[in-house]
């Protein structure tokens, strides 16, 4: 069977409390266009990160060493799991660019 349920390898304690209906499936395997999801944990297992970009994980890690002096704990060098990634319909919009530039009136007829 190729899907996973993430939280089921999760300690009791540290699931999500507010939905317990709440639950992940994903892939153990690459595969059509799967993409691989890095993590890391506080070092009791309470908080979870995970991102597409093993460096963010490295980087989240090292942030939050620096600000709250709370070592967190690798889940490994090689991708947890994999998932597909959203559609771009499905992505957030992103804000449009301001432009510090005032309107082209040069071709006006006023």
């Amino acid at each position: 069977r190729q899907l996973v349920r993430v939280f089921n390898s999760i300690p009791p304690k540290s699931r999500m409390n507010h939905n317990k209906n709440f639950s992940v499936y994903v892939w153990k395997s690459a595969g059509d266009n799967r993409v691989p999801v890095y993590g890391s944990t506080w070092t009791d297992s309470t908080d979870v990160f995970f991102d597409l970009n093993k460096s963010n994980v490295q980087k989240f890690a090292a942030d939050t060493k620096k600000a709250l002096n709370v070592e967190r704990r690798s889940l490994g060098q090689l991708p947890l799991f994999y998932v597909y990634p959203l559609p771009d319909a499905a992505k957030p919009a992103k804000p449009e660019a301001k432009s510090d530039s005032k309107p082209d009136t040069s071709n006006s007829d006023h």
